[in-house]
């Protein structure tokens, strides 16, 4: 039979080796998510990079189409405004002539926008996809044997931890059994 000053020894080794247990756990799991959203961070930005290019592009390609359009129209008006000095009686109907130019000339215009609008839509919603999906996240047990402990038992040893051993845990336990009585008890923990 042990005595009271070993056995006392005995459990303060123990609690020793726990607490460094938890501490290397902690740290590690912090690293850990540190490294993937730093990760999933400039992955996001080299997605949005690429697509802000490409977007450019399209842009550039979308202003080239409507100048094309633009000067063929352009070459229509300078033919009609030759016609119309060669035809001076017929005044109204080039007028009428000139009226549909504009019309078409609008058109095209509208229309080239119209693309350029569906294609920056489509890659806004492309964008907006990828950034909402979650980041896969591996984090370790807070402790020794919190697997095997009820949710009862988590609640009772999590009164004794830091907040931010309470953050860790709730970390984990989101990422895995996702304990109901475990998340409202760190909820009130963490206001209290």
């Amino acid at each position: 039979m042990q005595t009271l000053p070993s056995q006392i020894e005995s459990s303060q080794k123990r609690l020793v080796a726990d607490g460094q247990y938890f501490l290397e756990q902690t740290r590690g799991a912090a690293t850990s998510f540190a490294n993937r959203t730093l990760e999933a961070g400039q992955h996001f930005l080299a997605e949005t990079r690429e697509a802000a290019l490409a977007l450019r592009g399209e842009a550039v390609d979308a202003g080239q189409h409507l100048l094309v359009a633009t000067r063929d129209e352009a070459g229509q008006w300078v033919g009609f405004a030759g016609a119309k000095r060669e035809l001076a009686s017929g005044e109204l109907r080039l007028t009428l002539l000139r009226g549909g130019l504009e019309r078409r000339l609008l058109s095209s215009v509208m229309v080239g926008l119209d693309g350029l609008e569906g294609r920056v839509e489509a890659r806004l919603s492309e964008l907006s996809k990828r950034a909402s999906l979650p980041a896969e996240v591996s984090v370790k047990a807070p402790f020794r044997g919190y697997d095997e402990l009820t949710a009862k038992q988590v609640v009772t040893r999590m009164a004794k931890l830091a907040p931010s051993a309470v953050e860790a845990l709730v970390v984990y336990e989101k990422a895995n059994k996702r304990r109901a009585t475990v998340l409202k008890a760190a909820k009130a923990h963490a206001s209290s």
